[in-house]
């Protein structure tokens, strides 16, 4: 599936008070694996949402799912440039008041593709 590079990084508190989740991450890998990759990553990105948050979300289109009392929620966008495609998955999870969120932006085009992950826990 080509090659695949990646770099993690832990979010940092500037301030030095406390706000920073040690929960929260931010990741980013590139990629130059032939076309077909994004649809391999939604399909693990959708058994996730199913296995984590219960959801099914049809990862082809633009698609919302959530449980009846909104507190574990998905979203998918889709966005096509020229020959570039573009994706972005948004899983929320509440539990005991805290709302964890996951961000997922991907992009594949003729020249590679990236993908930037990132878990933010909000209160």
């Amino acid at each position: 599936m080509g090659t695949t590079e990646g770099t993690t990084t832990k979010r940092i508190d500037p301030d030095g008070v406390g706000t920073a989740s040690g929960l929260d991450y931010q990741a980013f890998w590139t990629t130059d694996a032939p076309t077909g990759w994004l649809d391999q990553a939604l399909g693990q990105a959708a058994v996730w949402v199913k296995e984590r948050l219960g959801l099914e979300i049809d990862i082809s289109q633009n698609d919302e799912a959530a449980t009846s009392d909104r507190s574990k929620r998905a979203q998918i966008v889709h966005r096509q440039a020229g020959r570039d495609t573009g994706v972005r998955l948004r899983a929320w999870n509440t539990n005991a008041g805290t709302t964890f969120t996951v961000t997922v932006l991907a992009f594949d085009g003729p020249g590679g593709g990236s993908v930037n992950g990132r878990r933010v826990r909000g209160e």
